[in-house]
Order: C-alpha cells, then sequence, then structure tokens
C-alpha cells in the first residue's frame, strides 16, 4: 500500500504492469458485490430506518399554542404535550 503520491504512482505502474486489466478486474468485483447486502437486501429495514431518522429532529419540541400562564409545546420524539410556565421561559 502506498505512503504517499509518488508511491501510489509506482504502485499503480507495478499493478499494470502485472497485470493491464487489474483495476478493470478489481472495479468488477466491487461492483458485482455491492449489492447483496446492506439496506439494499432489506427494503423493510431501510424503510424502518428512515422513518426514525425522520422523526428525530435537532429541534426536540414544536410550539403549539401560547396563553397568559403557560407556553404549550409537543415533544417531537413521543408526541406528549408539555406545558411549560412563562417565568420558566423568561428567566
Amino acid at each position: 500500500m502506498a505512503g504517499n503520491k509518488i508511491g501510489g504512482i509506482k504502485a499503480a505502474k507495478k499493478n499494470l504492469a502485472r497485470d493491464p486489466d487489474f483495476y478493470k478486474r478489481i472495479g468488477s468485483i466491487g461492483g458485482s458485490r455491492s449489492h447483496e447486502c446492506g439496506f439494499w437486501s432489506n427494503r423493510k429495514l431501510a424503510s424502518t430506518a428512515g422513518v426514525r431518522g425522520g422523526k428525530l429532529s435537532k429541534r426536540g419540541f414544536r410550539l403549539v399554542r401560547k396563553d397568559d400562564e403557560f407556553v404549550y409545546y409537543v415533544d417531537k420524539a413521543n408526541g406528549k404535550e408539555l406545558k411549560v410556565p412563562w417565568e420558566r421561559i423568561n428567566a
């Protein structure tokens, strides 16, 4: 394995000298094996993971409504409503 750019060029020349189709062969191996695992093989798992990831958010709460005493939020993770007094927000 090459440690720098010059070593990489030397390694590529050596690989091509031994086998002119070296990069074509290893590229076809990688392309033919790439669809045997991961989300491609289990569409239901991919869908479930997408749904779970979509529900998560860096913003954990969504403002629902305000009144004179409280501010109401919905926790996006579990859908529960939170009631927060104005004093806590303005403090």
